[in-house]
């Protein structure tokens, strides 16, 4: 009798100011994993509920905030990190980080009132905080037509994301493989913020590629993406 293998699957989440279109470099080089995307609806509806219920192998890749959102949901136990837990599954942080805001024992973090500026200014002039912020993490500007399409709730709810969450806990307790993907010429996730948030045996370094891995580097983190 032959024995049929579940087919591998991605869950995916994009970062802050993005959207899951950011993955398609990367899915091109993992076309026969079965991939369920999230969206924070940023730019159009959000889609945070997937259906898990499978049982083959489940890698959850996070890009940026995304990791930091991963790691809240398996804090709180949510159905989704239930469903995680439920199925053993790997973790991928590209690009990523355990906390982003400064704090009493993370002194690499983003000082608090420049996210604070941050969301004040996004509730004036949304095109400029977000094309600032992709130019500093590589991706395209979006230019004028951000004010139409952008949801500046989701956008802001996202920010204070960065400025409270701490994931820093849950990595030192998740029983199952971690992988870190991260590049010495982030200009969002330094190397600092990095080394500091994240245990440093599951850090694997890439000299360039900015913030944006997926888009950068993709086959390099759909290779690691395999290996774990």
């Amino acid at each position: 009798m032959s024995v049929v293998k579940s087919l591998p699957e991605l869950l995916l989440i994009h970062g802050w100011a993005l959207g899951p279109g950011m993955w398609r470099p990367m899915l091109r080089h993992l076309s026969d994993w079965g991939v369920h995307a999230l969206d924070m609806g940023y730019f159009g509806p959000s889609r945070m509920q997937p259906d898990l219920s499978g049982e083959g192998p489940l890698v959850a890749v996070g890009h940026s905030l995304g990791s930091l959102w991963l790691l809240r949901e398996l804090a709180l136990e949510t159905p989704l990190a239930q469903a995680l837990v439920r199925r053993r599954a790997k973790l991928v942080l590209i690009n990523g980080f355990g906390r982003f805001s400064r704090a009493e024992d993370f002194s690499s973090g983003v000082h608090p009132r420049i996210l604070e500026r941050m969301i004040r200014r996004l509730r004036q002039d949304p095109a400029a905080v977000l094309d600032a912020f992709r130019v500093q993490a590589g991706a395209p500007p979006l230019g004028e037509a951000v004010p139409k399409g952008a949801n500046i709730q989701h956008l802001e709810a996202g920010l204070q994301g960065l400025l409270a969450w701490d994931g820093r806990p849950m990595l030192e307790s998740w029983p199952h493989s971690l992988l870190a993907l991260s590049t010495q010429d982030d200009g969002v996730a330094t190397p600092a913020m990095t080394r500091q948030s994240l245990p440093e045996s599951a850090i694997h370094w890439r000299d360039q590629g900015g913030h944006m891995l997926p888009l950068s580097q993709p086959a390099w983190c759909a290779e690691w993406i395999r290996q774990i």
